[in-house]
């Protein structure tokens, strides 16, 4: 699963992680890493910054970016995804883009209707875009609206997530503090939605956990700073 956080670019360096340190241009300034997400394998890792540029590094490598990726976005970038053969950026400018890894190519753009986009995820050929109350889903193959759930939430949808494992499960938080687990095999919003709590989501992310194993919890970061731990199960934070 993907690593993900927020960090800040010095004038001289930059600090991806305890062991990735990349060099800064002496005219470029401070800048700021907005978002970062390391791929499964864990041999690259993408970056989001403050002058809507991504960027992509080879944690071996560590110092000069294979790809840079200037002027991604014409408004800050919220979140990117990285998958085995692209990789998903949604900004504030509402547009979700579709990159090559490897060539740095824009290989496709879906823009919602409603502006600003908060959150990215894909499975399959499904991807997923949070926005002002509602999830909008696009067909990758076609670049294609399919649908949208816009009933459930009543303020902005700032995460959602697919499930690891369970292409049809995505999990969706928003800033009305409502948390809920959409089962996609269904007809519509109302018998998608599995299960749903009340908390003020700022983080969340499918972990495994070894009291449910093999079983999937769900992280939720919220206000007060601390991860609570909400089982699938049995519908409860722990």
């Amino acid at each position: 699963m993907e690593a993900e956080s927020d960090l800040f670019l010095s004038t001289n360096t930059r600090h991806f992680g305890p062991s990735v340190v990349a060099p800064v241009d002496k005219d470029a300034g401070g800048i700021y890493v907005l978002k970062q997400v390391v791929n499964p394998e864990r041999t690259h890792l993408v970056t989001a910054l403050s002058d809507e540029s991504i960027r992509v590094y080879d944690i071996e490598r560590e110092l000069q970016p294979l790809l840079n990726l200037t002027q991604a976005h014409e408004k800050t970038i919220n979140q990117v995804v990285i998958g085995e053969n692209r990789i998903l950026s949604c900004s504030n400018d509402g547009l979700v883009k579709l990159w090559d890894p490897r060539s740095g190519e824009l290989t496709g753009m879906m823009k919602n209707r409603n502006k600003e986009v908060y959150s990215v995820s894909q499975s399959r050929y499904i991807v997923a875009g949070g926005a002002r109350s509602e999830v909008a889903f696009w067909d990758v193959r076609n670049l294609k609206e399919m649908c949208r759930f816009n009933e459930t939430f009543t303020d902005d949808v700032t995460r959602v997530i697919f499930h690891p494992t369970e292409t049809s499960m995505l999990l969706a938080g928003s800033e009305d503090q409502v948390l809920c687990l959409f089962d996609l095999q269904q007809q519509n919003e109302e018998d998608a939605m599995s299960s749903s709590q009340d908390t003020l989501v700022y983080v969340v992310s499918f972990q495994h956990s070894a009291q449910t194993n093999p079983f999937l919890s769900v992280t939720s970061m919220a206000k007060n700073s601390k991860t609570h731990f909400w089982c699938r199960q049995s519908h409860q934070f722990t």
